[in-house]
């Protein structure tokens, strides 16, 4: 029985190998070569310097910075509008100095 399998295997691994005559290998355009070179070699692609990126980049940065910082305080002194308000109750103003939890 293991004839008749090897036999069979053989006769496929053949028909497999056979499939491929007649198939013919694929041959680019006459006028490929020259497209690409035609590409390669044009100039008129803008390049960016490097120099320039990290000059956008920290202006960024820096632009990021301000707006946190300008965030900050408009958050800050909302806070502290409403402690000042709190204050003209001293009763309020001492619990807000202490801590209490509740566990």
């Amino acid at each position: 029985m293991s004839m008749e399998n090897n036999g069979a295997k053989d006769a496929w691994i053949e028909s497999v190998m056979n499939s491929t005559e007649g198939i013919q290998h694929a041959h680019p355009s006459t006028h490929l070569y020259d497209k690409i070179n035609k590409k390669l070699n044009k100039k008129d692609a803008k390049i960016v310097k490097l120099p320039l990126v990290k000059w956008a980049a920290a202006a960024l940065l820096l632009l990021m910075i301000n707006i946190g910082t300008i965030f900050y305080y408009t958050t800050r002194n909302k806070s502290m509008n409403v402690a000042e308000q709190n204050q003209s109750n001293p009763f309020v103003a001492e619990l807000q100095m202490n801590n209490t939890y509740n566990y």
